[in-house]
């Protein structure tokens, strides 16, 4: 008995190494293609990089390796904003390296112009661009890797949550980064003036800003058998705008709608997650 529990115990320590080996081999490729995206974006416009396995680690909470790159061609970010205010969502640029659970070899995903297209029903040169930038970021990494947002279902505006705000930009702004930094588990990431972007073009845009933020552990748990939502609903990016009516709006992504758009299926804590963001979203901006 006393042999077998010493085999027992060989073969689960075993068992437990190669599994620490397998995980660190597959975070180690996955840090090598982001860098690779890193290398090839250098050129463009840094916002920020987030690394939600090891913010998800920090916090006792483990996923898949998934690192995105957040990086900007304003230009292109005004050329399409003009269309269409709520591309803000898609932009600006995010390039997201992450594995799927079980997997050894890492996915390069990111949203293409033909997303763009169907999601928004835009059709401009920039787009061009957009499609020229995105193959400059993923440029020699293997095909076989590469990822693109599914257009299979989309229709215009497909998964935006839009609200109408009780206040003007500026206070519905002040109103936001409170009600989400008083969360005690959600960390600030950055925030981008678009209409400031455009005037630099001499394109007029409407009061428009895009805020950038994310809670690691329920983030963490969110993802750990969706990954790929680490590209479009984490981090959280919340579009506060004024419409055509003057009146002030913020929109932000679905979570479950990606999740069924990513994997055909979506998860309870992405239902929690949805309804958390509308009730914090929503007391903030009403009166």
């Amino acid at each position: 008995m006393k042999k077998l529990h010493i085999i027992f115990g060989l073969i689960t320590v075993a068992i437990f190494s190669s599994f620490i080996i397998v995980t660190s081999e597959i975070q180690n490729s996955v840090d090598s293609f982001f860098n690779k995206v890193k290398e090839n974006t250098s050129s463009f416009e840094n916002i920020v990089m987030i690394d939600h396995s090891r913010l998800a680690a920090e916090q006792g909470v483990k996923m898949p390796p998934s690192i995105v790159n957040i990086f900007s061609n304003p230009k292109v970010n005004s050329q399409l904003l003009s269309k269409d205010i709520l591309v803000g969502l898609d932009l600006p640029y995010r390039v997201l390296v992450y594995a799927e659970p079980g997997k050894t070899t890492p996915t390069v995903a990111y949203a293409d112009k033909d997303f763009i297209q169907k999601r928004y029903e835009i059709s401009d040169q920039s787009l061009n661009t957009l499609s020229h930038d995105y193959k400059k970021a993923i440029k020699k990494l293997p095909s076989s890797s590469i990822s693109k947002v599914s257009t299979d279902g989309v229709t215009k505006h497909y998964g935006i949550i839009d609200i109408k705000s009780a206040y003007n930009y500026e206070e519905t702004i002040a109103n936001l980064k409170k009600a989400i930094l008083s969360q005690g588990d959600t960390r600030w990431f950055s925030d981008i003036d678009y209409q400031k972007e455009a005037m630099k073009y001499d394109i007029a845009l409407p009061k428009s800003g895009l805020l950038l933020f994310g809670g690691p552990a329920p983030g963490g748990k969110a993802m750990n058998k969706f990954p790929k939502l680490g590209l479009d609903a984490f981090c959280q990016k919340v579009l506060v705008y004024e419409a055509n009516d003057k009146s002030i709006h913020i929109a932000f992504n679905d979570i479950e709608a990606f999740a069924n758009l990513h994997y055909g299926a979506s998860a309870p804590p992405h239902k929690i997650i949805n309804g958390r963001l509308t009730s914090t979203f929503t007391k903030a901006i009403s009166k």
